[in-house]
């Protein structure tokens, strides 16, 4: 069989002090792939795709601000901070390549494989070019940080960022010790505007900072959550570009008093159904979850685990335009993922839908923290999802179907070789955390497929890559991240292609 990965390369780096600085996405004046309109005798629909990606690959998550003020020994740091990221292409990625942010000097991704910088890891742009546009094509992206010293102690980790013009997040507590950074990137020659629209608790709220920030080109610029809606168990935020296609996502970050509270990424923006499944839900550990609704209605919260059925966790409703917390105490044993759904699942109600993010947080043996925010996802029907080295990885599947679904995991090597494959069938309204023996221990890459019901498109499989570090456990450091899933659909567009008189005159 023909291997489907192309290349992976990963960088390592390991810094004292890391400034603050993820899905393949769509470059606006990309060339298309159209087919031949000289051939049409009439107006027909015919799909249209770029022929070019690209994807914003951050640095780790560090402090806001890293200059030391006054007594060193009672100055905030990065300790130990390290970070690494690794990347594989798959399908028809003819070429892949990465530049700064300001620079338009591209470095070919495979001349640097397995290359390891020994400085800062900067920020990248990641460019591929597609020889077609069909399923199973695209770039993954991984990039893991950690520490086992100084005030972001823990794990964190993020795919590629995609370029959109609208993002919508899901956001952990702005109260005391919380902080929760909105980094915009702008790759475009032309300045953009930002408007940032918020939801609480009680419904929208206005920003205490700006509602409207400005980007300039090939720049980034940040937006400090904690300031504008603080004192929050959780928010809502979107974010709206004016001009150009950009990239966001959130750091987030909590200590209280000397003692780190969690560190990570949320880099998926958040999705919204009739019914949700989050994949990597990990037993045993403190879980909330973050709701939110367009309108007032019942929400219907399950445990998912593999070989039983959907177990009820709590049935609440929720107010509309509100952005709610649910305490769901423990994970029960068993359980590898969670259903939130609402009562009009079965209605055609646009707005009958709901937002959800799980978090789940981890102790070590002192106060020190760490948690791991889990947007819910909707499947898609091929993803992949990439390793790190010097981690351990294990996967976690949920089916948000009432039916059954039988899906592929194929795994492949730093060769792009297929090393294993297996056809897996998962009940419906259940979880599969597939055990520590089932990956390769050659396996830096893993591809999900499946076919998705016409009828039901957006029920199926997803799937978490769940990450944690031998290195944070030797240090007795809590480290707790997960990897979502990059889509290997490339987008595509609808068009109407009408061939004109003079043309149909040409060709005969």
């Amino acid at each position: 069989m023909r291997a489907v990965t192309r290349r992976i390369i990963t960088v390592s780096s390991a810094v004292v002090l890391l400034a603050a600085g993820v899905g393949a996405c769509v470059l606006p004046t990309s060339p298309l792939h159209v087919g031949d309109a000289s051939a049409v005798t009439k107006s027909h629909f015919q799909h249209v795709a770029p022929s070019q990606s690209s994807c914003w690959l951050p640095s780790g998550v560090g402090l806001a601000d890293s200059v030391s003020y006054g007594d060193q020994e009672f100055s905030a740091s990065n300790g130990n901070l390290a970070v690494s990221s690794a990347a594989a292409a798959f399908g028809a990625v003819a070429s892949t390549q990465s530049s700064a942010l300001d620079s338009t000097d591209l470095k070919d991704w495979a001349s640097a494989e397995f290359g390891a910088s020994t400085g800062e890891l900067a920020e990248q742009v990641m460019h591929s070019d597609l020889s077609s546009a069909t399923t199973g094509t695209g770039l993954s992206t991984s990039t893991v940080s950690q520490a086992s010293t100084g005030d972001v102690q823990g794990l964190s980790a993020t795919s590629c960022v995609s370029a959109r013009r609208d993002f919508t997040f899901l956001v952990p507590s702005t109260q005391r010790g919380h902080n929760e950074i909105v980094e915009v990137v702008n790759p475009s020659g032309k300045p953009t505007a930002i408007s940032v629209d918020l939801w609480t608790q009680k419904g929208e709220s206005a920003s205490q900072t700006s509602s409207r920030i400005s980007v300039a080109p090939r720049s980034l610029a940040r937006i400090d959550l904690s300031a504008a809606a603080g004192r929050h168990d959780a928010l809502r935020v979107r974010l709206s570009s004016s001009v150009a296609s950009v990239y966001a996502y959130v750091k987030s970050q909590a200590s209280q008093k000397l003692a780190s509270q969690g560190v990570d990424y949320i880099s998926q923006p958040s999705v919204a159904s009739s019914r949700l499944a989050i994949a990597g839900v990990r037993e045993g550990l403190a879980t909330s979850l973050v709701l939110y609704s367009p309108l007032q209605q019942r929400i219907h919260i399950s445990w998912l685990a593999q070989g039983k059925p959907a177990a009820q966790a709590d049935s609440v409703t929720l107010g509309a335009e509100h952005v709610t917390v649910i305490d769901l105490k423990n994970a029960p044993a068993g359980v590898s993922g969670l259903l939130v759904s609402t009562d009009a699942h079965s209605s055609k109600a646009t707005q009958a839908v709901v937002e959800a993010m799980a978090v789940q947080s981890v102790s070590s043996s002192g106060n020190q923290q760490d948690y791991v925010p889990l947007p819910a996802q909707l499947p898609v029907t091929s993803a992949a999802s990439v390793r790190v080295d010097n981690l351990n990885s294990r996967f976690s599947l949920a089916n948000s179907s009432d039916s059954a679904v039988t899906v592929t995991l194929a795994q492949f090597d730093d060769k792009h070789h297929q090393v294993k494959s297996d056809t897996v069938s998962i009940p419906a309204l259940s979880s599969r955390l597939m055990d520590d023996k089932w990956l390769h221990s050659s396996t830096r890459s893993v591809v999900l497929t499946q076919q998705l019901d016409k009828k039901q498109p957006q029920a199926g499989v997803t799937f978490t890559q769940q990450v944690t570090s031998p290195a944070l456990d030797s240090a007795h450091v809590a480290g707790i991240a997960a990897l979502l899933p990059t889509s290997l659909v490339p987008v595509s567009q609808k068009v109407t292609v009408v061939r004109s008189p003079a043309a149909a005159s040409h060709t005969r």
